[in-house]
């Protein structure tokens, strides 16, 4: 019938729309997303930004945070991309703009309401990925910076945090020190 034949033409309509986003999100191509934006317009795209995933059940804004994609990530983030959707390996966009080392990107996710307690297939949360981190100094002042984000993304609004501690080498003192204020402001928000 006509309208299985309309059905049908308007999903793969949506599934090619769909892999487009991922192409250009993959390619950072800015303009071709803001062009596809002006096209079929934010309603439309925010309906299918998350419908495509490769083989390693990665979205489009999986592939902008591992590289560090920060304006495509923010448009992607306009079409309400899930935040919080996992991979294969059980990685958000959070977590694998962490693992590449993309603190900027990360820091532009912490912007927007994601879960920090979301594991991965090891049980690991990006808090774990980050007080298990010990690089040179200038990366642990920027993991330690996400930290602080962290903590006060998880609404420890009243959260008094020594600021000398984040300037310090990640010695096992001071592991201990950011555990322990990790485990003492985070358990209460893990509903």
């Amino acid at each position: 019938s006509i309208n299985t034949y309309k059905s049908k033409r308007y999903q793969a309509q949506q599934v090619q729309l769909a892999r487009e986003i991922y192409i250009i999100s993959k390619e950072n191509n800015i303009i071709k997303l803001q062009s596809l934006i002006q096209q079929y317009g934010i309603q439309v795209l925010i309906k299918v930004v998350d419908d495509y995933i490769d083989q390693d059940e990665q979205t489009a804004l999986h592939l902008s945070a591992s590289y560090g994609y920060n304006l495509c990530i923010e448009q992607l983030l306009q079409l309400k991309a899930n935040i919080d959707q996992s991979n294969h390996y059980g990685y958000t966009p959070l977590i694998s703009a962490y693992i590449n080392q993309h603190y900027l990107t990360c820091s532009i996710l912490l912007k927007y309401h994601i879960n920090p307690f979301h594991t991965d297939h090891q049980g690991k949360t990006i808090f774990n990925y980050i007080l298990s981190n010990s690089n040179t100094h200038e990366q642990q002042v920027k993991q330690l910076h996400l930290f602080k984000l962290l903590l006060l993304k998880c609404h420890a609004k009243d959260l008094v945090i020594d600021d000398d501690l984040f300037q310090k080498p990640l010695t096992s003192n001071v592991y201990y020190q950011l555990y322990t204020l990790y485990k003492e402001n985070t358990d209460q928000f893990k509903q």
